[in-house]
């Protein structure tokens, strides 16, 4: 995400609108088992969780949880919780295309690798952590060392813990 701010308007550029920005909805994606990997687990994330089911409410779950659009455009005097997305409107049109060039412009002076064609050094940095049920919720290294026999009991005991939680956020409301 790259943005600019001139005057009274915010312009937004998500450089990846089909990655999810808090992380994979995808419970074996995730190491704990969890969607939405890259937002601590609470009970404020279980509420929201819980408010994908509600037609009424399910605007808050996507606000937390939902991809962006490639542009987003606000008025920050008059919309200052940035609800209100103004890109892609006739009437703003000439500002949106002013901020854009602008951004770009200043991106490419600065060297910005997503402007370079070297975007991949974000996705492919290394990655410390656990990876879901890709290294059976284990350090990649001790993943790779075990036998086959022992990567299917990790495997299974893994798979028993997706579907606990998978359980407990039906009991919530969450749809998969």
């Amino acid at each position: 995400m790259r943005a600019i701010r001139k005057g009274n308007y915010l312009l937004i550029w998500n450089q990846k609108p089909d990655v999810w920005p808090a992380g994979h909805p995808s419970l074996e994606y995730n190491f704990n088992y969890y969607p939405y990997g890259d937002v601590d687990n609470s009970p404020s994330k279980d509420f929201i969780l819980g408010l994908s089911a509600s037609d009424h409410m399910s605007l808050y779950y996507d606000l937390c949880f939902g991809k962006r659009p490639e542009y987003e455009l606000y008025c920050i005097t008059e919309d200052t919780f940035q609800m209100n997305n103004l890109a892609g409107k006739a009437e703003y049109s000439k500002l949106e295309q002013d901020l854009k060039q602008e951004l770009a412009g200043y991106l490419r002076k600065r060297g910005d690798l997503r402007l370079s064609g070297k975007e991949e050094v974000y996705r492919d940095a290394p990655y410390f952590g656990m990876k879901g049920l890709e290294s059976g919720g284990m350090d990649p290294a001790n993943w790779k060392a075990l036998s086959e026999e022992g990567r299917q009991i990790v495997l299974k005991r893994e798979k028993a813990r997706v579907e606990v939680n998978r359980k407990k956020l039906k009991e919530m409301g969450w749809k998969e």
